[in-house]
């Protein structure tokens, strides 16, 4: 049996702003695959050309969009791109994962509470500190 409520629901649109491999932008996407997390991903922004974040965003069927800092001449034209992008992709929430650059004050009043960091580190330290308990 359906639920109409669920159904009448649109799925949140994020956005995946990322440095390196992907590998937790694939995360993600799994996630909201298996319905886990109840969004889509919109776009992908990254801001180096790895070849495996592209390959995994193009097997995804995730559009990418490669935004390289060298390419601007300041901190505020790199920021003001990526968020002319997320906007262009309708975005509803940024997700920066594994994201290797610190964002202005500026950028984040843009997207206040609707901006979240999943870093490695902050992924592995709660489970390095249980590890040492065991």
């Amino acid at each position: 049996m359906s639920d109409p409520i669920a159904e009448s629901c649109s799925l949140l649109k994020v956005a995946v702003v990322l440095s390196g491999t992907g590998w937790l932008m694939k995360a993600l996407i799994d996630g909201c695959q298996s319905g886990e997390i109840p969004a889509e991903i919109v776009v992908a922004i990254a801001n180096d050309r790895d070849p495996r974040a592209i390959k995994r965003a193009n097997q995804l069927g995730i559009p990418m969009v490669l935004i390289n800092r060298q390419d601007y001449g300041d901190r505020q034209d790199f920021e003001r791109e990526i968020h002319k992008q997320l906007q262009a992709y309708q975005a509803e929430f940024v997700c920066f994962a594994d994201f290797n650059y610190i964002v202005s004050p500026w950028f984040v009043n843009q997207w206040d509470n609707r901006i979240t960091n999943c870093h490695p580190l902050r992924v592995l330290k709660p489970v390095l500190a249980l590890s040492k308990r065991a």
